[in-house]
């Protein structure tokens, strides 16, 4: 069920309360990007938002609360158009690269966001092993194995040489995040065509039967 439809079997309040929720966490992601976690206020979130203080605690307990709830949403985003692309998937090869693109376009929106949880010091408010809430664990595990999925689709299909699916979806995941890393600490700017040519040659192609793609 997409979000929209769920939206729109709930009443005007209580679509309103889900839609000043998200604009809260929009406005979160931001100043968490721009600040880190642990210099940005609950104050300047609300400031951002464009509500109260007190009605930002109505949504939320802490601080803590609105990270957690920040990567959960973009979680929940991604994995809803992850299992599109795989629903909608004809040839196994051709959702892989639309997934490609998916977690590159998820990377390129919040990029500063993940860099700022994950490039926090131990001992931080921030650290990524208390950021990531369980929620956010159990999307992503969903997430590799459907993308597992894939693999041995494209593996039955003749496509790719003969492997463990989960190890090709470990690698994949991998390379996306170990580019997007190097490109945001080195300021390298690339399209988005760019980007998916260097992930489709440099990983994809290690695991292609030779067929024309």
């Amino acid at each position: 069920m997409t979000k929209g439809v769920t939206d729109a079997r709930l009443g005007r309040r209580e679509r309103e309360k889900l839609a000043h929720r998200r604009e809260i966490l929009k406005a979160a992601e931001r100043v968490f990007a721009e600040k880190g976690f642990d210099l940005a206020t609950v104050e300047e979130i609300a400031k951002a938002a464009e509500f109260s203080v007190g009605a930002i605690y109505k949504f939320f307990d802490n601080k803590e609360a609105l990270r957690g709830e920040a990567l959960d949403s973009i979680a929940e985003e991604f994995l809803a158009a992850f299992q599109e692309v795989v629903a909608g998937a004809g040839d196994p090869l051709d959702a892989i690269i639309a997934v490609v693109e998916l977690r590159l376009r998820q990377a390129e929106e919040h990029g500063a966001f993940f860099r700022r949880i994950m490039d926090s010091k131990p001992g931080s408010q921030a650290a990524p092993d208390q950021a990531i809430p369980p929620s956010c664990r159990k999307r992503y595990e969903v997430y590799l194995k459907d993308l597992a999925g894939l693999f041995a689709r494209t593996i039955a299909a003749g496509e790719a040489r003969k492997g463990d699916p989960v190890y090709m979806a470990l690698a994949l995941e991998g390379a996306i995040n170990a580019y997007w890393a190097y490109w945001g600490r080195k300021g390298v700017s690339l399209s988005m065509a760019e980007q998916i040519e260097i992930v489709r040659r440099n990983c994809l192609e290690m695991v292609l039967q030779k067929k024309g793609k």
